[in-house]
């Protein structure tokens, strides 16, 4: 029969985006600054929770490939057996890398011939479905002591608790003559199956 096993997530990590704007140059701008700042600042602590997340990625036990050293075709097909052999789900299958590593399965014919890709086309650098894995490509990736760390993993490998979603805080600063809005995040992440993530270290 299946058995339960208790995974705990330390609540430790706070991110925030904040800005200062001035009562005067709000008048005169003719723009919504406000808006524009908002938008950066709530941006500012997304990709920081977005490459948080990212790092978990370098605590999977299991690994392939070798540091700065170009993945192969071998390598993929090496993380899809594993896969397959410990039982993990066909869906929701994630293959996440450094562009520079990515760009290097661009120049293989498995990847761009439509003949393996059921006539459809690559038009903007992005693999797409593939293995049935959705493969991604960031810069936020780990960065190894040469190369990254990119990686394959299930959507149940890493779970993430968020204790306090970024939403803005307001302060009219009469002392400054400014508007000031942070926008706070207290979150945290941690590995609920192992087996359901590989490392996958490349260029």
């Amino acid at each position: 029969a299946p058995t339960e096993t208790k995974a705990t997530i330390a609540i430790n990590k706070w991110s925030y985006g904040a800005f200062a704007l001035e009562v005067y140059e709000n008048a005169v701008a003719a723009k919504d600054l406000e808006a524009l700042y908002r938008q950066s600042a709530l941006d500012t602590v997304l990709v920081k929770i977005d490459a948080d997340a990212l790092a978990e990625a370098d605590n999977f036990s299991q690994t392939i490939g070798t540091d700065n050293v170009n993945l192969t075709w071998d390598n993929v097909l090496e993380f899809v057996e594993e896969f397959d052999k410990d039982n993990v789900p066909d869906d929701m299958r994630n293959v996440v890398m450094h562009p520079t590593q990515m760009i290097e399965f661009f120049k293989l014919d498995v990847v761009i011939n439509n003949l393996y890709r059921a006539a459809t086309p690559i038009n903007r650098m992005e693999i797409g479905e593939l293995l049935g894995a959705t493969w991604w490509k960031t810069s936020q990736v780990k960065a190894g002591a040469s190369g990254h760390v990119n990686f394959a993993c299930h959507k149940e490998s890493v779970g993430v608790v968020v204790r306090r979603q970024p939403s803005a805080w307001v302060l009219d600063d009469p002392d400054t003559q400014a508007r000031k809005i942070v926008y706070p995040a207290i979150y945290g992440f941690g590995e609920l199956r192992d087996d359901h993530g590989h490392e996958l270290l490349g260029l």
